[in-house]
């Protein structure tokens, strides 16, 4: 991609050599995740637990304020103005940002704050928390310039210059049509570099304060698959995640001390009288106030009752955390940035730069001797076999969104194939298989596939299937190259 862009550089001119140093620049950066949503649906909250540090404000009203970018570096963070220089600004003692209102400049004067940390999830994504969209007008503009949606001057179906390559949407338990609203706009901004909806995701937040006969985490995965039924026009996939647990479990913040609290906890003789509401558990005569108030806020009772539970007996602390990685969502959620963001981020930054060399290229109009070995080169790029990583995200699209009718097994053996990265373990290999026994498994896998898109009655079936066939293939012809 770098070397299309040094070759583009003396058919558009110098009018287009500050565009294409930018596009340069993003290749070698990590993808930007927009976290966003309507005021107080949890986004702070969940971007803390992304990150993996309870460094982002987190209140029962909005707090954000200001866009916030973390990104990987040394511990630092520094107010970036509309105009002027940087200003460094320093972390609370609990190290948090401080509020906006607290700021040496007035947040209307900021155009964003920026915050570096050592920790791991950012070397690969950087993760940028955002205004509520329901909120005061100025501080939703924002976020809908981030997004892309407010540039006057980008009214077309590719993203504006400084947007945000992904988006982690997050949603409540009744869909709003603003939120549709921004969800269309946004897949018609990037409609240029995808045909179907790649780089968007969404989350049910506080799944843990859904009530229904089943409990929480049935209801919440229920309304998850009504919403991307609903949205599956403008998203991958819906995932329900307990927020508050999520940022408990992955920001460390439950230690021994916490775990022998709750095990007192799960000696009351009254426990699920203690458990049935937070006013019931803060005046309940186990612990002390301070202490009770402490589990509530990082594990509110849906967690509390988790960990309490007769039938687990007690566990330590390490026990717990597996406990509440599984049961907020934030491990399938991780692992579904991984699949959709994280490890194709290349082939993300490969369509966002084919897709803005295309505006580049018709806005200079150069002689067709020019412009036409940079069309032919980026149509080879986009039809090339590392592109086909994007079929294989398209596919993936339908099964997360329910738009698939494969049924068992090939649902299963589609979601293997696509979902992992070794050749073995996408074919459904278990343990160590020389090259001929993969060659052969891939091309068993090639064949039946295309069997499957030959007999699909539905369209989306046969993509699907076509796609699968030839991701098989292209595992065969790799082996065989070895």
């Amino acid at each position: 991609m770098a070397d299309l862009l040094d070759q583009a550089r003396p058919a558009l001119g110098p009018d287009a050599e500050s565009e294409l140093d930018r596009l340069r620049t993003k290749l070698a950066e990590p993808l930007t995740l927009a976290v966003a949503g309507h005021t107080n649906a949890g986004k702070s909250t969940l971007v803390n637990a992304l990150i993996g540090a309870r460094i982002a404000p987190t209140a029962d009203t909005e707090c954000t304020r200001v866009i916030t970018r973390f990104r990987f570096g040394p511990d630092t963070a520094r107010l970036v103005p509309l105009r002027g220089s940087p200003q460094p600004v320093w972390l609370t003692a609990d190290r948090r940002l401080p509020p906006a209102d607290e700021l040496p400049i007035p947040q209307e004067q900021l155009a964003y704050i920026e915050v570096s940390l050592s920790y791991e999830p950012l070397r690969h994504l950087t993760v940028i928390d955002t205004p509520g969209l329901s909120g005061d007008e100025g501080l939703a503009n924002q976020t809908e310039e981030l997004l892309g949606l407010a540039s006057p001057d980008n009214d077309g179906p590719r993203p504006a210059r400084d947007a945000a390559d992904v988006l982690l949407f997050v949603l409540g338990p009744t869909l709003r049509e603003t939120e549709r609203d921004v969800l269309r706009r946004f897949r018609r901004k990037t409609r240029g570099c995808y045909d179907f909806p790649a780089n968007a995701l969404a989350v049910l937040s506080r799944a843990d304060q859904l009530v229904g006969d089943d409990g929480p985490w049935a209801v919440a995965q229920a309304k998850a698959r009504s919403h991307a039924a609903e949205l599956a026009d403008f998203v991958a996939g819906v995932l329900p995640v307990m927020g508050r647990l999520a940022e408990t479990t992955e920001t460390g913040s439950l230690t021994e001390t916490h775990a022998g609290w709750l095990r007192s906890v799960a000696e009351a003789a009254d426990l699920d009288a203690i458990l049935s509401y937070p006013f019931a558990f803060m005046e309940a005569d186990v612990l002390d106030r301070d202490a009770r108030e402490v589990l509530l806020n990082r594990l509110d009772l849906f967690g509390i009752r988790a960990l309490t539970r007769p039938e687990n007996g007690p566990m330590p602390a390490a026990t717990m955390y597996d406990t509440l990685r599984e049961l907020s969502g934030v491990a399938a959620l991780r692992e579904r940035l991984d699949v959709l963001f994280v490890r194709p981020a290349a082939v993300h930054k490969a369509a966002r730069v084919l897709s803005e060399l295309e505006a580049l290229i018709s806005a200079a109009d150069p002689p067709d001797s020019a412009s036409q070995p940079l069309v032919d080169r980026i149509e080879a790029i986009s039809l090339g076999d590392p592109m086909h990583t994007l079929r294989e995200l398209k596919a993936l699209s339908a099964i997360y969104t329910g738009r698939d009718a494969l049924g068992e097994p090939a649902r299963q053996m589609a979601l293997q194939l696509f979902e992992h990265v070794d050749p073995a373990e996408r074919l459904g290999i278990e343990g160590r298989v020389d090259r001929d026994a993969l060659g052969e498994r891939a091309a068993a896998a090639a064949r039946y596939w295309r069997t499957v898109a030959n007999g699909a009655g539905l369209l989306s079936t046969r993509d699907i299937a076509d796609t699968a066939a030839r991701s098989a293939h292209l595992i065969q012809t790799g082996v065989e190259r070895r």
